[in-house]
């Protein structure tokens, strides 16, 4: 029985073998069940250029047998509008055998020769019997065109460099080249700018800044650098080594904000890394004279040594004295061969930022505009300007009040005032709150927290308005002076108010 059970077993594989190559082969594609062998033709580049009376290879074209495709595929090529040149290709055929593979490689080059000056488009046919499958690409023929050129780079795990990418424009090329890279995933990359405008026989760069992390593997990367001007497309390619670290710098905060002619200061720290002790040489280099950066030894150059914790950190002051802009601060650190570079962004804004402040609010039956522009005075923390507030009746459209305030005050990460407003019946608030981060302003209007007019809400005006919670229109304790929302009644939102508003600065 035991024998039977062995038999049937391998009986069973055998079967699920021959069942399995009938779909599959181990050495080589075949026709699959379900599937109609056939082949694709593709040409490897989308856009060339060559000059005129250019003879020589073009390019490559592809041919790739599908589901066991068995035969001879022919190349041919034609090119529209009218090409006085000639196309062909070597081989001019590719046959495949019965596993779908050619006998004679993959691929036939496109030749040209005696082109003449234009742009054509080029249609690559591959037929083979009843098959036939094209692919396309664009010829520029031209003595007028430009050029990319770059150099290698060298940098260490956690730091960065930069190439610069330099575009020629050759004979009577004028255009803009757009520009675009193709790096690995393990770098970094950035072009800087983005498109080069070239004039015939000009030339301009673009900065390619590439950087590895900590993480990034040792060993050697290609990075790609492609420039487009219409249908003409040229590329460049670098070679990026990546080398074992032995150092890093890093800063902490990443970037600063700094108001014109103020200084603001980041902590740079160098850690050594895999054994090495050497001491390291600082120095910060600013991106513009605009920019002022030192050390705490008043030179933008300081010299380093490791500390028992292994990393040694100094700060590094910079002082915007130019003009309003975005910087860069480029801490380079060197140790013999080695050099690793921290990037610092730096934001220099106005030292006296404006904020204009346009609203109007409807309440109580009136119409309160408000329009003005306040200044604020990062040295010395204060807010200035002069506002001009309108009251209008919504009813009858009569003005009810019009006056330019003058407001000046302290400030913090906010600024928040009243601006009295005198009716006939109950005085009116603007509470205003102006936020220094974003340049940005806001008011609302109730009825006059300060109670008693005395130029600020107080713990007399807050009180006032206690004593009274809980009163509605019609009871003795009912003040419409206290009803800060006029709602009819005093309650805890009234309250809140005046809480909310507790020791603002009025001005009326």
């Amino acid at each position: 029985m035991a024998r039977n059970n062995r038999i049937n077993g391998l009986l069973s594989s055998l079967v699920t073998v021959l069942v399995l190559s009938s779909t599959f082969s181990f050495f080589g594609p075949t026709r699959v069940f379900g599937f109609t062998p056939d082949f694709s033709t593709n040409v490897t580049v989308s856009s060339i250029t060559i000059q005129p009376g250019f003879w020589g290879v073009l390019t490559t074209v592809s041919v790739d047998g599908i589901s066991g495709f068995t035969g001879t595929v022919s190349l041919f090529a034609t090119a529209a509008p009218s090409f006085a040149g000639s196309l062909s290709f070597f081989p001019p055929t590719l046959t495949f055998d019965g596993d779908g593979y050619p006998t004679c490689g993959c691929t036939s080059e496109l030749d040209v020769s005696s082109a003449s000056a234009g742009i054509y488009n080029i249609t690559v046919t591959g037929t083979s019997g009843s098959l036939a499958h094209s692919d396309s690409m664009t010829l520029i023929v031209t003595d007028d065109y430009f050029t990319l050129s770059a150099y290698s780079l060298t940098i260490s795990q956690g730091s960065g460099s930069a190439s610069l990418v330099t575009l020629t424009s050759v004979n009577s090329f004028s255009g803009t080249v757009s520009l675009s890279e193709n790096a690995p995933s393990v770098l970094s990359a950035s072009l800087s700018p983005v498109s080069v405008s070239l004039s015939p026989g000009s030339s301009g760069v673009s900065r390619l800044t590439v950087a590895a992390s900590n993480s990034t593997p040792t060993g050697d990367y290609i990075i790609g650098v492609t420039g487009k001007s219409g249908p003409m497309v040229f590329g460049v390619s670098l070679t990026v080594t990546v080398t074992l670290a032995y150092f890093v710098i890093s800063v902490s905060p990443v970037s600063l904000d700094i108001p014109l002619g103020s200084q603001k200061q980041t902590l740079t720290t160098v850690t050594w890394l895999n054994g090495f002790s050497s001491a390291v040489t600082l120095q910060a280099v600013p991106s513009s004279t605009d920019l002022n950066c030192v050390f705490l030894n008043s030179s933008s150059v300081l010299t380093v040594t490791e500390s028992p914790t292994g990393s040694t950190s100094q700060y590094l002051m910079c002082t915007a004295n130019g003009a309003v802009g975005a910087y860069t601060v480029r801490i380079y650190g060197t140790s013999g061969p080695y050099q690793q570079l921290a990037i610092l962004p730096v934001r220099v804004s106005s030292s006296d930022p404006t904020i204009s402040i346009q609203q109007t609010v409807s309440f109580d039956h009136v119409v309160v505009t408000i329009n003005g522009n306040v200044s604020l005075d990062a040295t010395t923390k204060t807010v200035t300007g002069t506002i001009l507030v309108t009251m209008v009746n919504s009813t009858s459209g009569q003005t009810g009040f019009s006056k330019s305030i003058a407001v000046s005050l302290s400030y913090g990460s906010t600024a928040r005032f009243v601006l009295s407003i005198p009716t006939s019946s109950y005085w009116l608030g603007a509470t205003c709150s102006l936020n220094v981060s974003s340049n940005t302003a806001s008011c609302s209007v109730i009825r006059d927290p300060d109670l008693n007019h005395g130029g600020a809400i107080d713990i007399l005006d807050v009180s006032q308005v206690a004593l009274a919670y809980d009163s509605k229109s019609g009871d003795s304790r009912y003040s419409a002076v206290d009803d800060l929302n006029a709602d009819g009644r005093i309650d805890i939102f009234d309250v809140a108010i005046a809480a909310f508003a507790y020791q603002l600065p009025v001005f009326g």
